[in-house]
């Protein structure tokens, strides 16, 4: 687990923290969350009373190289990568 993945865990752990015992209603939380940690932190935000929420996919472009391969004659161009 990398400083990122333990940052996420606190922010979750935080949150959950302040609306337990603050009883503090939150009307939107955006974050942008890999796809292998997502089942831990959906099952922190149930945990903490929070049963709504939105997923989308995502690409993105960043920090990587893009892809340059051959297809059928074609050069493609990769620039967005799954995130």
């Amino acid at each position: 687990m990398d400083s990122e993945d333990e940052d996420s865990y606190a922010l979750v752990r935080d949150l959950s923290r302040l609306v337990l015992t603050l009883g503090v209603t939150m009307k939107l939380i955006t974050t942008i969350v890999r796809p292998e940690v997502l089942p831990e932190v959906k099952a922190a935000l149930f945990r903490a009373g929070i049963t709504g929420i939105t997923l989308s996919r995502v690409s993105g472009h960043g920090g990587e190289h893009e892809i340059v391969s051959q297809y059928r004659g074609t050069t493609l161009v990769m620039e967005f990568m799954r995130k």
